[in-house]
This record gives structure tokens, sequence and C-alpha cells, in this order.
């Protein structure tokens, strides 16, 4: 999996890498910041390698919560009432699959809550959900000038925070055109923690 405009992730628990395309990310702020002040999240979705290794996120999906948030909390409906994620799979032909789940925490650190690792570790324990390592990603921070992200995998009991390891900073055709990288700016500032 190429790393170019991504994030990419590192996780020693499962050996296994995380790969976010600067577009994804955006459109999880684009959505965080529409429902500021109170948390907001969704669904991952994407494909892993051949060997089960690699998670690529292809696509986020926002929930469909109309004021089932706060602050410091919020609530997705789940899938069987929503049906994003069937018709993302089915609209794919199966390609895209569910990864795991993203959300906000505005103002807050990017590290999950018990009550976000409680839900996790059921899902991973779920014979309803395809991911038994779900993906998680935190947006925490000043989600409008300095959003700090972090992702994390649950496997069982234990959760790992992954170590962010590169983007490239090749330019694209589109850097040569005069346009900016997805991830400059404020993104930017994420690899000089």
């Amino acid at each position: 999996m190429e790393a170019r405009d991504s994030f990419v992730w590192e996780f020693g628990l499962r050996q296994c890498r995380v790969e976010l395309p600067c577009a994804a990310l955006r459109t999880m702020l684009r959505l965080a910041k529409r429902k500021l002040p109170r948390e907001h999240g969704g669904t991952l979705g994407g494909q892993y390698s051949d060997n089960r290794r690699n998670a690529k996120i292809t696509k986020v999906l926002g929930a469909r919560n109309r004021r089932q948030a706060g602050r410091s909390w919020f609530t997705r409906p789940s899938d069987v009432e929503d049906k994003s994620l069937s018709k993302l799979h089915r609209k794919t032909k199966g390609r895209t699959h569910y990864l795991g789940e993203w959300h906000s925490h505005p103002g807050g650190p990017s590290f999950p809550s018990p009550v976000d690792l409680s839900t996790l570790q059921k899902l991973a324990r779920s014979p309803d959900v395809a991911a038994d390592t779900p993906i998680l990603i935190i947006i925490g921070g000043d989600l409008r000038d300095s959003p700090d992200i972090a992702c994390f995998v649950v496997d069982g009991d234990r959760c790992e925070r992954g170590k962010l390891q590169a983007r490239s900073n090749e330019p694209s055709e589109g850097d040569k055109a005069g346009k900016k990288c997805c991830c400059s700016g404020t993104l930017a500032r994420l690899f000089h923690r």
C-alpha cells in the first residue's frame, strides 16, 4: 500500500499498518466541525491487503444521529438502523469492508475513553462484525486550528496506539501545478510533534 498523501500508523500488537488518505481525514474534520461543540463520528470503510496486515481507509461515513450527542459523548445508530455500511458494501461489489470507527473529542485528548474502549472491545468480539481488530481514529484538540489525530487498534482486551510513520512529501502532479498537498498547513504539524 502506498503512503502518498496519507498518514500511516504502524502497530506492534498485530504487526499491522493503517493508512488514512488525507482526503478521508479532511472528510472527518469537515463532518466533525459541523457538529461543534458536540462530538461526532461514524464508520470507517476500506480494504485489507491480501495478508490482512495492512488496512487502507477509503470511505468515511458520518453517523446519522440527530441530536444524540453532547460535548463529550455521542451515539451512533446501529448498522441495522442506518444501513449506510451495507449500502456501501453492495455499491462497491464487496470491495469496501467495515474497518472500524472514528470520532471527535473537541477540545479534548485524542485518547479513547473507557466507553470508547469498551465499545471497540465489544465490536472485536461480535460475530456480526467483520473486523476482529477494529480501528479507532480519534480527532481531538482544537478541530479548527490544530487537530490532534491518533489511531488505535484493539485486539481482545488490549488497545494499542499506532506509531505515526510517514507521509510522502514527494510532490504529486497536482502539487507541481501549484496546488497544495492535502496534508499541508495545519495537518502537516502532526508530523512535527
